[in-house]
């Protein structure tokens, strides 16, 4: 990789990391729910609201309001997150299973590039 994009690398499997804040732009969720890494978001529009809801859902993150976004609010849900065990152990649960999910990722994206692929046709029993 070239030293100038070191910097910018992924962090989130570092062993020191022990709560992400991120917008939930999808990419960042995936990271981190791929590395078991808790979350606090701060969703601003579009898709980010949903993002968070996913992983709210299965206790891995919480969000802060845009509108309430300020030093108090922010410290309150990293300080719940770091504080509050649950996280941590469903976010390493999580990253478990997508880690031993069966299949390779190059085939999920030949199946992306090649069919099409539409998420609206899976079955809602794979979002449990």
């Amino acid at each position: 990789m070239p030293t100038h994009l070191e910097s910018s690398t992924p962090t989130s499997g570092h062993s020191n990391v022990k709560a992400f804040i991120t917008h939930a732009g999808f990419n960042s969720i995936l990271e981190a729910c791929t590395y078991g890494v808790p979350l606090v978001t701060i969703p601003l529009f579009a898709d980010q609201f949903s993002n968070f809801k996913r992983v709210e859902r299965r206790g891995v993150a919480l969000a802060v309001q845009k509108t309430e976004l300020g030093v108090k609010k922010l410290s309150e849900a990293l300080e719940k997150i770091l504080k509050n065990e649950s996280y941590s152990q469903n976010a390493k649960r999580l990253s478990n299973l997508i880690r031993k999910k069966p299949g390779k990722q190059s085939e999920l994206v030949r199946q992306w590039i090649e069919y099409n692929y539409q998420p609206h046709c899976e079955l809602i029993a794979n979002d449990i």
